[in-house]
């Protein structure tokens, strides 16, 4: 690739392209060249059929610090064509403004100012020197600083972003900082930066293609929308891709349940009524449970279902769902699916149970889709391809429209298709050896539906460096802690006894309170701040009048435990 850009420098390593800001005498600020040729760029790596990732950095000091003002003023023209962009919301700067469909690797050398900011808010992963700064000077020059901090806002947790902001030039971010609110998603040594970004994305580069551009694709879009309508829209966009897949890539599913143990195929949620248990016979609920060894019995007048793969157990207030293919690393089969549709539906309708507490048995928490049975079982590979196309699933507590609070105690591995049980619970804890990986694109399938669940909780980097690097990385839960994808960690010996305790603490409150609450919160996720707030107001005052607004006072008054009043429908 010969072609001369103004200040820029693109380079081939093997598989990957590097993009590098090269104006270093003026912290590789953007001047009219730079502007004009930075779309030319990007668009000749994304065409390039040698290279599958895409690494942008900076040479010199900085990485990227915005505009150059200077030399803009000095190019009325030049300052006029980027004055019509920035107001109509057409800026052609980064990888995402100019429609890049390859993964692009942020790797930030040193400061990050202004509009520099774009091409981390932009980037697909960001990789960070342990000198790197971020700062946004835009007020302290008399100028609003939009663009930039929405698509931080967008990836992560806003009140950082928004300080980053308002103290202008005053305050830099460092680069632990930036690590630990999931902005920078691994920061190096400064001289290991170039050699670490180039092995992340060989490592992503040895993914399919067409498999990398439809996770990203599916990702980035999730960020346009509510969480239903995203993904329902995934759903549609992954079952196409499984359409396509061959028998030999079928195979290879196979191989690779068998070697590392089963791994997801994908996932499919919405926020589905409860169709499929109403379809259930009544007597199917009349069945009496049986395993409840070393547990409270359920209720004398209310009965479970006997499952072949699941458990359900009562301690107290507390039901428990636990997942029972321990030798399958808890996989899901065709009839663990239909099995959890009916066992969510019971929990939430027993009413001695106030939590409930999902976990599995052995070593795993969940490791998804069970692909040997989906490869050997084309009628279960049918089955499981209608239910993604017509969105029609029913396996999570939030598939159920559970109301009760759900706590995922997470045990050992949670692979692919069991981050949907992680993303659709309320509460997440999980064991200190508790690891996270989504091995999708490393078996040649998109990821979509449990990623997008995770964006709504947690920062887009890590989701999207997951979603990238497939079966080669795993999180560990020191890191999902930090993340915010879980709340607290235990020992693996006292994660059962740990959620029961929060099961119990939990149980305390009011159950018309939490379930409005809950109700909120998740609703919130659909829209925007404004129409969220509006719904909860509907929310709040529906609980008005309940005899629990008077019950809760006089306990407290009278320093008593509060005598809640049950659930109704």
């Amino acid at each position: 690739m010969s072609s001369p850009y103004r200040g820029l420098r693109i380079e081939r390593r093997g598989p990957v392209g590097w993009l590098v800001f090269d104006r270093p005498d003026v912290g590789n600020a953007m001047d009219a060249g730079m502007l004009d040729d930075l779309p030319r760029a990007w668009a000749e790596l994304d065409a390039d059929p040698s290279v599958r990732v895409i690494v942008n950095t900076g040479r010199g000091p900085a990485f990227q610090t915005g505009l150059d003002v200077r030399q803009l003023a000095r190019d009325p023209a030049a300052l006029r064509e980027q004055s019509r962009r920035t107001k109509r919301a057409e800026l052609r700067l980064t990888g995402w403004h100019n429609g890049v469909g390859k993964p692009v690797i942020a790797a930030v050398n040193g400061v990050c100012a202004g509009g520099g900011l774009h091409f981390v808010a932009d980037a697909d992963l960001v990789l960070a020197a342990e000198s790197a700064t971020f700062l946004d000077p835009h007020v302290s020059v008399g100028q609003a600083s939009v663009y930039e901090l929405i698509g931080l806002a967008h990836r992560g947790a806003v009140e950082p972003v928004l300080r980053l902001g308002l103290t202008g030039r005053h305050e830099r971010m460092d680069a632990a900082r930036a690590y630990a609110l999931g902005i920078v998603g691994q920061v190096v040594p400064d001289d290991a930066l170039a050699e670490t970004a180039q092995a992340l994305a060989e490592t992503i580069a040895d993914r399919p293609p067409d498999v990398l551009r439809a996770t990203k694709r599916t990702l980035w879009a999730a960020l346009e929308t509510g969480r239903t309508t995203a993904l329902r829209a995934a759903a549609g966009r992954a079952a196409s891709a499984r359409a396509a897949t061959s028998p030999a890539e079928a195979g290879t599913e196979t191989a690779f349940a068998d070697a590392a143990g089963p791994t997801s195929a994908g996932g499919l949620p919405p926020a589905a009524a409860l169709a499929t248990a109403a379809a259930v016979p009544r007597d199917r609920f009349a069945i009496e449970r049986t395993a409840m060894t070393a547990l409270s019995e359920p209720s004398e007048t209310y009965r479970y279902t006997d499952f072949e793969t699941l458990r359900i157990e009562r301690r107290g207030p507390v039901g428990w769902l636990l997942f029972n293919r321990p030798e399958r690393l808890n996989a899901m089969t065709n009839q663990m699916r239909d099995e959890l549709a009916i066992a969510w539906v019971e929990l939430d309708r027993d009413p001695a149970v106030r939590v409930i507490v999902n976990t599995g048995e052995g070593r795993a928490f969940q490791t998804g889709v069970d692909v040997a049975e989906i490869a050997s079982d084309g009628v279960g590979m049918e089955r499981y391809r209608a239910s993604m196309e017509n969105f029609d699933v029913h396996f999570t507590a939030w598939h159920q429209q559970v109301a009760k609070p759900v706590i995922a105690a997470v045990n050992g591995v949670c692979a692919g298709g069991g981050f949907h049980f992680v993303a659709d619970a309320d509460v997440v804890i999980a064991a200190t050896d508790a690891q996270f990986t989504d091995p999708h694109v490393s078996i040649g399938q998109v990821v979509a539906i449990e990623a997008i669940g995770l964006l709504r909780k947690m920062p887009f980097e890590p989701v999207m460096r997951m979603a990238l690097t497939g079966r080669h990385e795993r999180m560990s839960a020191e890191r999902a802690y930090q993340l915010g994808m879980v709340s607290q960690l235990v020992e693996p010996d006292q994660l059962r006894d740990a959620a029961q305790e929060l099961g119990e603490l939990i149980a305390r409150n009011s159950p018309v309170a939490m379930r409005a609450t809950k109700r909120a919160l998740w609703g919130a996720l659909e829209t925007g701040l404004t129409e969220a707030c509006r719904a909860g107001a509907k929310d709040l005052v529906s609980v008005w009048g309940h005899p629990d607004q008077t019950e809760g006072p006089a306990a407290w008054a009278e320093k008593r435990e509060a005598k809640w009043a049950p659930l109704s429908d």
